[in-house]
């Protein structure tokens, strides 16, 4: 009974965007379950979220070596990669994956690496195309303000970054792209 309470705790603190909390309680869960696909399918997303990419990408590896194509794993591993820099790996890894059955997650991490590879028109309709599949998701909208901040659109970054404030008022995220707008502009 202390496992399924353990992961269930891990992922309330991951609703929260409590993700150091939700790593430490995930990696007790795992310790205590080390063949659960799914408490480690949550805890690769929790150590992306503290910025553990190694162990992140360690945890994908682990599932990806049983499941080839779970979903969350190669969310897991995608995002791991691209937080090393690594964003040509990331469009070979999403290669494989067939475009109607990519998640919201994978889109959006598709996104981002072809904006870190110049790529801006593709990675805006990869953004808008994760955002339609999961609209209350904000890290598409991230996503789509960086682009805009990195255009130059000021006025439809702000819009956008307060839109994903709104879905999630307890992640930094947001405020952090409307931080970078009244720098950049000095309102």
């Amino acid at each position: 009974a202390l496992v399924p309470a353990l992961h269930a705790l891990g992922r309330a603190y991951m609703a929260k965007a409590w993700f150091a909390d939700a790593a430490r309680e995930l990696a007790r869960a795992q310790q205590k379950a080390p063949d659960s696909v799914p408490i480690a399918a949550d805890f690769g997303r929790a150590l992306v979220e503290v910025g553990a990419l190694v162990e992140a990408e360690a945890q994908a590896a682990r599932i990806l070596g049983r499941e080839p194509q779970n979903p969350t794993a190669l969310y897991v591993r995608a995002a791991a990669l691209l937080g090393q820099g690594k964003a040509a790996e990331v469009e070979a890894l999403l290669a494989g994956v067939p475009k109607g059955s990519m998640s919201a997650d994978l889109g959006r991490i598709h996104g981002e690496a072809l904006m870190r590879r110049g790529r801006l028109d593709e990675a805006a309709q990869a953004l808008r195309d994760a955002l339609a599949a999961d609209p209350k998701n904000p890290r598409p909208l991230l996503g789509l303000g960086a682009l805009a901040v990195q255009r130059r659109d000021y006025a439809e970054a702000g819009k956008l970054f307060e839109q994903a404030k709104g879905l999630r008022p307890q992640d930094p995220g947001p405020r952090l792209g409307l931080a970078d707008i009244h720098v950049r502009t000095g309102k």
